[in-house]
């Protein structure tokens, strides 16, 4: 095993929960690898929201990042949240005078990108456009295959490769439940007329047998971020198709359409899967540990 580069910790997944990792461990002067199938800047299909968890978890990881991530011009801002129930009905969620926001809007192109940028040249070696072909247990370690095939053995390997994780599949054994899964579409558009005031994140409950959630983030670019979903069993139990009921409500909603009428759509509908089981998967055992999305 000489060719095969080593190290204590070899992270698998660069998006947030896997960059948050490195960073810590950087912190903690602990030597790793992080590693992702694609070379960033790269686009990911998302609601494009970030919420309180996402700034504390900036504050706890230091350095510069959360006052760096105030100050980006690509990041927009907003003190309110307004949840309508129904056309008549809405809940607002309001943050305190003390504090700058209740939400961001940042596409995941910028934001993973943001935090890329951010990781430590000294303590961690990035390893980009090379995706895991296989992991292997060893007696020292895991075997870290890539698709080039490069290898690295690692005491520790942490998956931070999404809901489809390899890691979760290999080391933890897991197998998904659909069951306890949410499914979403998003688009960009462009032209988008008569956003609310102030930046304020937009939320509305649609009906069709079961509540779907369809909301409008707003961009510092000036576009928008179009989604709609809900959890997939019960969409599938409805015979929903969310493409059709999402086009319908920008040109049929009373309370939508009239911004839309103008609008220009710069993106396919893109899907993507939300797991919500917080109930007993394995999260950690023998040399491996799952975070974000993974776990």
């Amino acid at each position: 095993m000489s060719n095969i580069d080593k190290t204590d910790v070899c992270i698998i997944g660069s998006g947030p929960s896997g960059v948050a990792t490195s960073l810590m461990l950087s912190n903690l002067k602990i030597h790793h690898y992080i590693i992702d199938k694609a070379v960033f800047p790269r686009d990911k299909t998302c609601g494009d929201g970030l919420i309180l968890y996402a700034y504390k978890a900036m504050k706890i990881l230091g350095g510069n990042l959360f006052e760096d991530f105030l100050k980006s011009p690509k990041f927009l801002h907003s003190k309110k949240i307004k949840l309508h129930v129904n056309n008549a009905t809405n809940i607002e969620f309001n943050e305190s005078e003390d504090r700058n926001m209740l939400i961001t809007y940042a596409k995941r192109l910028d934001f993973d990108y943001f935090l890329v940028e951010h990781l430590s040249k000294e303590f961690a070696v990035q390893d980009f456009g090379n995706g895991v072909k296989n992991l292997e247990e060893k007696e020292n370690g895991i075997l870290v295959k890539l698709k080039n095939g490069k290898e690295i053995l690692a005491k520790v390997v942490v998956g931070a490769d999404g809901a489809q994780s390899i890691v979760a599949r290999k080391l933890a054994k897991y197998k998904a439940d659909r069951r306890l899964v949410s499914t979403f579409i998003s688009a960009y558009f462009d032209n988008v007329e008569k956003m609310p005031i102030n930046n304020e994140a937009e939320v509305r409950i649609i009906y069709k047998g079961m509540p779907l959630f369809f909301y409008v983030f707003p961009f510092a670019d000036g576009q928008v971020n179009v989604s709609f979903g809900g959890r997939s069993e019960d969409i599938i139990k409805n015979n929903i198709n969310l493409i059709n009921e999402v086009e319908s409500i920008l040109k049929n909603h009373i309370k939508v359409k009239h911004k839309f009428t103008n609008a220009i759509k710069t993106s396919k509908w893109r899907g993507w899967s939300i797991p919500f089981h917080f109930g007993n998967q394995q999260i950690f055992g023998n040399r491996f540990l799952l975070v974000g999305d993974a776990a």
